[in-house]
């Protein structure tokens, strides 16, 4: 048995390697890009479709991308030799083709190519709350639109062209994924990616990861998420996640349908609120 001074020792040691480590973490991270990586990027809903499409782009530093799209029409083939896409739809619907032939195929860019139409393949009918996940390698096409679709979209460049990650598609009707509450797809290959579907009428708790990024994409409801600030008597939770009992100060950011939040590594967290019932997407990335 430890007595109350020595245990008291280790337990502060233990907290502080902890925090030491995270620290180390995010700015180490933050040396890899000349847009910090562990800034916190933050889209209101009227504002996560209003301009580009692109929104947070870290691929030379983290390896991925996030971007919010809106489309009144078919969109263009795509063929990405390293990029593995994850689209969460938001609202409207579509059909989404992967798969098949790209019809005069020609290159767009280094890795990319493109074409006039998909031979064959599957077609996907796209909802409000849909999940679907295309590995790299495989040509897919937004074929029609009917009216408009508005999606976060998720992009992940593994090491390299072979083999292709996931092994297949992965999709998940979003009434199936929100009855989950929790984990919806976990990567078990390739670049870490994990995509839960949460449901929640009361605040999580505070949260902080040593080596995984949050992107965040509320389909229904209103909360308010802080970012940043301190945490109240820090504790680890297990190897490279820790929490607390609240945060002090930080960036208060109010959430609502259509919202993308990027949560950096090392960044403190917490759903501090929620009015009624907030649906939302999260999506770890490594």
């Amino acid at each position: 048995m430890l007595d109350d001074k020595r245990r008291v020792r280790v337990v502060t040691v233990a907290t502080l390697v902890w925090l030491s480590a995270l620290m180390s973490s995010t700015q180490s991270h933050a040396q890899g890009s000349s847009v910090s990586p562990s800034a916190v990027s933050f889209f209101a809903g009227d504002r996560t479709f209003a301009g580009e499409a692109l929104l947070v782009d870290r691929m030379a530093s983290n390896h991925y991308s996030v971007f919010g799209v809106q489309r009144t029409g078919p969109g263009a083939v795509e063929h990405h030799a390293v990029d593995t896409d994850i689209v969460l739809v938001l609202d409207g619907s579509a059909t989404f083709v992967t798969g098949g032939k790209i019809t005069d195929e020609k290159e767009r860019a280094p890795n990319e190519r493109t074409g006039s139409g998909i031979a064959g393949g599957d077609a996907w009918v796209l909802t409000k709350g849909d999940i679907i996940v295309v590995p790299n390698g495989l040509p897919h096409w937004f074929k029609q639109v009917n009216g408009r679709i508005r999606y976060c979209a998720v992009k992940i460049r593994q090491a390299a062209a072979t083999p292709s990650y996931p092994a297949g598609v992965k999709f998940f009707k979003g009434v199936e994924a929100f009855a989950k509450n929790g984990l919806v797809f976990g990567a078990s290959e390739g670049r870490f990616a994990s995509i839960y579907a949460l449901r929640r009428t009361q605040p999580l708790g505070v949260e902080s990861h040593g080596v995984d990024t949050d992107v965040v994409f509320v389909l229904d409801g209103k909360g308010t998420f802080v970012t940043g600030g301190t945490i109240r008597e820090p504790r680890q939770l297990r190897d490279n996640e820790g929490t607390g009992t609240s945060i002090d100060g930080g960036t208060p950011q109010p959430l609502d349908p259509g919202s993308v939040l990027v949560v950096p590594r090392g960044v403190p967290h917490w759903l501090r609120e929620i009015t009624g019932s907030l649906d939302f997407f999260a999506v770890k990335v490594r």
